[in-house]
């Protein structure tokens, strides 16, 4: 199939052998599964009829909701560290990143003299590259999926943004946005090319064709 291989297809039918307007569909993987819905849920047929996917798992997830109106929980406040702790260092050190290994490791240095000093060093940290904020209070890594920000000083992940295929990423330059680019075609109408984001609250802004 377009998503991936298919496992197996089942056409629920009336007693007049007539299908009942769904089907269910099974993918050798879950990834294939996601990216299905993503590109086909919402897709209009025409003037009429919409194509609505769904994963088999929400299915359990819908069926649980409760009818009694429940007031949301606040998520509890937490501290994220000093965001901009790079700023201490003594002799103003710059922080950079690099990538070697064929891609699959990532590094953090700090810029010292005589020599730079590692801060952080992981494998498979990002899938293409990785992108440093205007003011340095971000590090962006890239994945299929979409975007994941890390930061503090030991960098840890601070808000994930999905956007399947992204190529592209930029911030605005007081970091308030992340702006995301994906050159992957969907068959849904709503605009998937260029999404703007909230960067601290990981929410959708706008998005443009």
């Amino acid at each position: 199939g377009k998503f991936g291989k298919l496992v197996n297809e089942h056409y629920p039918m009336d007693d007049e052998g007539k299908t009942k307007g769904y089907i269910f569909l099974e993918f050798s993987s879950p990834e294939n599964a996601e990216q299905a819905v993503l590109a086909m849920n919402n897709y209009k047929l025409d003037k009429t009829h919409t194509f609505l996917v769904n994963l088999f798992t929400d299915f359990e997830k819908y069926e649980g909701i409760s009818e009694e109106w429940e007031d949301p929980t606040p998520k509890p406040y937490v501290d994220q560290g000093n965001l901009r702790e790079w700023l201490l260092e003594p002799d103003a050190a710059d922080q950079y990143s690099v990538i070697y290994g064929g891609g699959e490791m990532v590094s953090i240095y700090s810029n010292g003299i005589p020599d730079s000093t590692e801060v952080q060093t992981r494998k498979h940290w990002t899938e293409t590259y990785v992108k440093w904020s205007p003011l340095g209070t971000y590090l962006a890594t890239c994945h299929y999926k979409g975007i994941a920000l890390w930061g503090g000083a030991d960098f840890h992940q601070l808000q994930k943004f999905a956007h399947t295929g992204v190529e592209y990423i930029d911030f605005s330059p007081c970091e308030k946005y992340l702006v995301t680019f994906s050159a992957r075609v969907t068959a849904s109408e709503e605009p998937t090319a260029i999404v703007i984001w909230d960067t601290r609250t990981g929410a959708r802004k706008r998005a443009f064709h």
